[in-house]
């Protein structure tokens, strides 16, 4: 695996992830650990998780921490600024473009178009991270708290987070304890 081939996947995945971070993730996974094979399904996951603790855009850390894991620190930089670029050309057009368009019927209708589509991947990430990793009771139990605290009482998404995390910490050290 070299530095172009590295370049040239990364500006697949910018040029064909439509629907932002959550809804590209998919599209991630797919080339890398099926198509590709770089990385192993558990280590993309841990990739993953990883992502989404760090501040920024999700889809934007997934490919640092896959260019870094692959390339090291120049590889880092190199998956981050070829996902982003087709972006970057596309938002320079559609600023160019966009004050004659936005008034248009038929440019609605792409934009209404585009809506459940992108809302099906979303459920589609849900459901494969959730197939992924809720194998037994806990996580399962945590996975609706938390839905149920973030959904339904409307709790910071960062509190729950902290919750988990300080939940896992816990019964990983109680564990440990109970082993020795």
């Amino acid at each position: 695996m070299n530095a172009l081939r590295l370049a040239l996947a990364f500006l697949k995945i910018g040029i064909l992830s439509f629907g932002g971070g959550y809804a590209g993730i998919t599209f991630i996974e797919q080339e890398i650990v099926k198509v590709r094979g770089w990385m192993p399904q558990n280590e993309f996951i841990r990739g993953l998780a990883l992502a989404q603790l760090a501040p920024g855009p999700v889809m934007t850390n997934l490919a640092a921490f896959i260019g870094y894991r692959l390339k090291g620190i120049p590889g880092g930089a190199l998956a981050i600024l070829s996902l982003l670029f087709p972006s970057f050309c596309l938002v320079l057009l559609i600023a160019a473009l966009f004050g004659r368009f936005s008034a248009s019927s038929s440019f609605q209708a792409i934009l209404n178009g585009v809506t459940p589509a992108i809302l099906g991947i979303l459920a589609a990430v849900t459901a494969r991270l959730a197939l992924a990793h809720l194998r037994s009771a806990l996580p399962i139990l945590l996975a609706l708290v938390s839905f149920t605290l973030i959904f339904c009482l409307n709790i910071h998404s960062l509190y729950v987070v902290l919750g988990s995390v300080l939940i896992a910490v816990v019964l990983a050290l109680k564990g440990r304890n109970n082993t020795c």
